[in-house]
């Protein structure tokens, strides 16, 4: 058994099962011990109703990545096999697409992504999304990808942005190079040299963007 897939259900039943003190008593349901945790989660009745995935995801979107998170939903889509995998998606798919709505995605753009990585994780396993009744409509199972003209538009923005940023210094050399690359001579050699902290790295990215 894949040790991920072991550890949600070890987590499952830790979850209900309280006062437990080792493996084997988790393993152990009405004095019959279990061979492995998702038995013993399939007869103690885990496994029955999506109430259950429910709170097994709220309880870890308290604490959980959302990378972590985003494993753990296609782990319950390929498992558990939730009798409605699109309302648990609806109910967590923002906590799902938390990280990438912090890195100033848009909201549409963050879910789409979280799809994309969810369905990836399922193909690991020889599933994707149709095969677990999880096609949402408006969203791809491939990732969105940017337009060269947008992507391109944005790279020229960040680089403008950071020419302005640069001091006199970094600025006159960044001048030179550019001049360089305008009048296109191909006998221009440039070397910058100086101490970790002085920006050079900051400058070369500035000229590349």
């Amino acid at each position: 058994m894949n040790p991920n897939n072991d550890q949600f259900y070890l987590r499952l039943l830790l979850l209900h099962q309280k006062g437990a003190t080792s493996h084997d008593d988790l393993k152990t349901v009405d004095g019959d011990k279990c061979s492995t945790f998702q038995e013993a989660a399939r007869k103690s009745g885990l496994l029955k109703e999506d109430t259950e995935w429910e709170k097994c995801l709220s309880e870890a979107a308290s604490y959980q990545m959302p990378s972590q998170l985003r494993q753990l939903f296609a782990t319950i889509l390929d498992l558990g096999q939730p009798s409605d995998p699109k309302q648990l998606w609806e109910m967590f798919k923002l906590d799902l697409a938390e990280d990438y709505i912090h890195k100033k995605e848009s909201e549409d753009r963050a879910i789409q992504l979280a799809y994309w990585e969810v369905n990836q994780k399922l193909m690991e396993n020889g599933k994707d999304v149709a095969k677990c009744h999880l096609e949402i409509s408006g969203l791809e199972a491939l990732p969105p990808v940017e337009s060269e003209d947008s992507t391109a538009e944005k790279d020229l923005a960040e680089g403008e942005d950071m020419y302005e940023k640069l001091n006199s210094s970094q600025r006159a050399f960044a001048d030179d190079v550019l001049e360089a690359i305008d009048r296109k001579s191909d006998k221009n050699c440039f070397f910058v040299d100086g101490p970790g902290g002085t920006g050079k790295t900051f400058v070369f990215t500035a000229l590349y963007r």
